[in-house]
């Protein structure tokens, strides 16, 4: 969801939508999405020799996934 705030490495990085900078690309990076009311997100990326990366996460609302047990 828009809003959401975003990590790289533990980092914060803003909000979504938005665009990290400034990173290495020869690291493997770890993304974080939190919001409020949702799960959290967490995601190991590799570069594979890309110079640029696009990521889109769904974040479940946190009452639906208690639902489901």
């Amino acid at each position: 969801p828009t809003g959401a705030e975003f990590y790289v490495n533990g980092r914060r990085q803003g909000q979504t939508p938005g665009t990290a900078e400034g990173l290495a690309v020869t690291e493997e990076v770890v993304l974080e999405i939190k919001k409020r009311g949702y799960v959290a997100q967490t995601q190991r990326l590799k570069w594979d020799g890309k110079r640029e990366l696009t990521v889109n996460v769904t974040l479940e609302k946190a009452a639906e996934r208690r639902r489901r047990r």
